[in-house]
């Protein structure tokens, strides 16, 4: 699984570098705009909306709670937000995608009451440490999928797969690259490979 992190970029706008990913064959993009102000991620959404309907593309955001339920985004995922997971399910109801980022493992077992989608590793935590984690939680039989964020490029993802994750989150390798369309290409591939 990708996500990609839409952020801002001095070469393409938010909306540019969602469609390229799109067109590359990811299916959820995640926004992180958290200088942007509530008009602007309006009409951001507005854009990008009727794409992500015609191909069937998951859009949340970084925390902005209250302007991802007013959108109607498929979610949210939570990275040191003031919401606690609890207050967000009871706002957004059962069909909401709710991500919360961790980074030790009892973190998220703390989580498993709070009925949340997913967990996710940011890039402060090595990958060894990511791979304790997960065999931990999964030894404890922490069933959701665990997410690790980054910066990976496509030699670095079977390492990345290797600690057990179900996917990865990332920006910067996509909308860095010449071509974004076909970068996004290789990196599904690469983790579909090496995820049989």
């Amino acid at each position: 699984m990708l996500q990609f992190i839409a952020q801002t970029n001095e070469k393409y706008t938010i909306a540019e570098l969602s469609q390229m990913a799109i067109e590359g064959g990811c299916q959820w993009i995640v926004l992180r705009v958290p200088d942007m102000a509530d008009h602007e991620i309006r009409e951001l959404v507005q854009e990008l909306t009727p794409l992500c309907k015609e191909t069937s593309t998951i859009l949340t955001i970084e925390n902005h709670v209250e302007l991802a339920k007013e959108l109607g985004l498929h979610g949210i995922w939570l990275k040191g937000s003031d919401h606690s997971a609890h207050q967000v399910r009871e706002m957004f109801g059962p069909e909401a995608i709710i991500g919360v980022q961790v980074e030790i493992a009892s973190s998220a077992m703390a989580l498993v009451g709070a009925d949340i989608d997913y967990v996710s590793f940011p890039p402060t935590v090595p990958l060894e440490r990511i791979s304790e984690n997960v065999e931990a939680l999964r030894n404890a039989k922490f069933e959701l999928p665990i997410v690790a964020e980054g910066n990976f490029g496509i030699l670095e993802i079977p390492a990345v797969l290797a600690t057990g994750v179900n996917g990865i989150a990332e920006a910067e390798p996509i909308s860095s690259a010449a071509d974004p369309v076909a970068e996004t290409e290789k990196i599904i591939n690469a983790l579909n490979s090496g995820a049989q």
